[in-house]
């Protein structure tokens, strides 16, 4: 709340009685360019009324009449149709899709006894799906190039025009690649080189968050649509939460390896 007014919004509907029953948050990112939803609620005892359009076409409006943002943005989930039509009618498009996998339900839950059997079930399934024709695994190591070197990979190699860090999607730019490296809640890139021409082919970053619950590590695979790669870095970046004692895995990936991954578990 101390950030109200500075970087961050919230629009809340309250009732007769003075009781919030609706809210939104409006974020601002890529240096006052972005406007990022989170956090749309609304009570079940207000719901189908049209709060939560109300809400989230105020803060729509006023991102970009008031705070005249470049861009408008929010994620939810492929099957959320509700969010989806909702967006929709505050004219924001579709503009890409992640896929985002978790070992098992009951990490969410803290249950140590089952998290470990669900993350060994995983990892090994994982360690011992067939490789791709033709293919081997990448060789892993932290990220020690510049930021300007990261930059032109995911520009030039991954013809990425965005990057997703923990939900969050940023426009491609070399600032935002300065802030992400320099930010205390990501560690550094660990990037996967070819093992036939030494050239750097994929990347994982791990974002951890810790809350009232536990440690969180949430990991995003850049690289070609290429298993080999996705594999490698999630059977390290398993291990090293392990290694911290995250209670949850979240994994962010290319669509282009779904069937690999389901394959998998």
């Amino acid at each position: 709340m101390a950030r109200q007014g500075k970087d961050l919004w919230t629009c809340a509907v309250e009732d007769n009685h003075g009781a919030v029953v609706a809210l939104e948050v409006l974020t601002l990112y890529d240096g006052g360019k972005t406007g990022w939803l989170d956090a749309l609620r609304v009570h079940p005892l207000a719901q189908g009324r049209g709060l939560a359009f109300l809400v989230q076409e105020t803060l729509v409006q006023f991102a970009r009449d008031v705070l005249q943002v470049k861009q408008v943005r929010s994620n939810t989930a492929v099957q959320n149709a509700a969010s989806r039509r909702l967006f929709a009618k505050c004219g924001l498009v579709e503009h890409k899709q992640w896929g985002l996998a978790m070992p098992a339900g009951d990490i969410a839950l803290g249950d140590k006894s089952q998290s470990d059997g669900a993350l060994d079930a995983w990892t090994s399934r994982l360690a011992t799906s067939l490789p791709t024709a033709g293919s081997s695994p990448p060789s892993l190591s932290e990220y020690q190039d510049s930021a300007a070197g990261l930059f032109g990979f995911f520009k030039e190699r991954l013809e990425l025009e965005v990057i997703l860090q923990y939900w969050k999607v940023y426009d491609l730019t070399l600032p935002a690649v300065e802030a992400l490296l320099d930010s205390g809640k990501h560690e550094r890139p660990w990037v996967g080189r070819d093992p036939g021409t030494g050239e750097v082919c994929s990347l994982s970053w791990a974002t951890w968050v810790r809350d009232g619950e536990g440690l969180s590590a949430f990991i995003t695979v850049y690289h070609r649509s290429d298993w080999e790669c996705l594999r490698a870095h999630t059977l390290m970046e398993i291990e090293r939460a392990r290694e911290q004692g995250a209670r949850m895995v979240m994994l962010f990936y290319d669509f282009e390896c779904e069937p690999e991954l389901h394959g998998c578990g």
